[in-house]
């Protein structure tokens, strides 16, 4: 990627009213998988094991690192929620499929927000956290329709064939050597992951239901969970 003069690791903070913002060029309208986007900033130390970056010392702390680029993100999901139905002929439905979601039947909610996230999944994990919280509603309807829901959405968009890595086991060290939206893509894969787990641990509620038919869906999940995935195979097995 380019650097600016030489600092790209700064991570300038944009805000969405800036005039002039220009995107971080996040995949939308179905390009492709979030994680085939992910820049190639060195492929030399891509092939080395990652290893956590937890020492002390000058370099900027995780935290710091990964409050930055979860703020960028927001900013180019505002740039997005404001300019993106004049972007893309294939994200101007957008509007529809909001009011799907706040007036539509559960069927129509389930199908919309999955559309939703598979247009411009890096600028929709709202819409995933609102999924999430459906499928922790035990004993109604749209908690089964939920975790089918996220299943297809991991299988399918949001899980690559290898393990994610949280935000802080990423080669952090070469931050002034890295190019600021990587670290957007790393602080995805790390919101992607730690959502992966909630919604394991909400499987693994539902096999303790009372209602057999629930029982056996979510056995039906974890197997093609782990048969399809290898993130989070361990906790998949309950």
């Amino acid at each position: 990627g380019t650097e600016d003069k030489g600092r790209p690791a700064q991570m300038p903070e944009r805000k969405d009213t800036e005039p002039g913002y220009k995107a971080l060029g996040l995949p939308i309208g179905g390009e492709g998988k979030w994680f085939e986007f992910i820049p190639d900033f060195d492929t030399e130390q891509q092939s080395r094991k990652r290893k956590p970056n937890n020492k002390d010392g000058a370099n900027p702390s995780a935290e710091l690192l990964k409050e930055k680029a979860k703020k960028l993100l927001d900013s180019d999901v505002a740039w997005l929620d404001s300019k993106g139905d004049k972007i893309k002929s294939s994200t101007n439905n957008s509007d529809f499929l909001r009011k799907m979601i706040s007036s539509g039947t559960l069927a129509d909610k389930m199908a919309s927000m999955m559309l939703m996230i598979q247009e411009a999944p890096m600028h929709r994990l709202h819409v995933l956290d609102n999924l999430l919280k459906m499928a922790a509603k035990k004993g109604k309807r749209e908690h089964g329709m939920a975790l089918d829901t996220l299943k297809d959405l991991f299988v399918a968009d949001l899980l690559p064939d290898r393990k994610l890595c949280f935000f802080h086991e990423q080669p952090l060290h070469l931050y002034d050597k890295i190019e600021a939206r990587v670290f957007v893509f790393w602080y995805f894969e790390d919101s992607i992951k730690r959502r992966f787990a909630e919604f394991v641990q909400h499987l693994e509620g539902a096999t303790h239901d009372t209602l057999t038919h629930v029982r056996s869906k979510t056995c039906r999940i974890a197997f093609d969970l782990l048969k399809d995935k290898a993130e989070q195979e361990a906790a998949t097995l309950f």
